[in-house]
């Protein structure tokens, strides 16, 4: 899969693009996601992420994957709980006890 469009955050700030599963997986495989900013509350990236959802072009929806990831100093997180954890830590100064 490819990413559409850069991340239109600022390089450190860590985010993640969030892309509709069903949409590649579904013909004519098309890639609908959005970046989601991964700083803060983690129910606010979920929101973000199940908004994507709700604007596929494609019906019923189960799942997205995380496709990109920007200003995560290499690493590269499985979820999006995960995404705001680590994206929290690198606000806060360092990654230190979470790697």
């Amino acid at each position: 899969m490819k990413v559409p469009e850069a991340c239109p955050f600022e390089p450190w700030e860590p985010a993640v693009y969030v892309a509709c599963s069903e949409a590649y997986n579904t013909p004519p495989r098309r890639v609908h996601g959005s970046w989601v900013r991964c700083v803060g509350d983690v129910a606010k990236a979920m929101a973000a992420a199940k908004a994507v959802l709700l604007t596929s072009p494609v019906y019923p929806v189960d799942g997205w994957t995380l496709l990109a990831y920007s200003g995560f100093a290499g690493q590269r997180p499985q979820t999006l709980t995960t995404a705001v954890e680590i994206g929290n830590a690198i606000d806060q100064g360092g990654l230190d006890g979470l790697l």
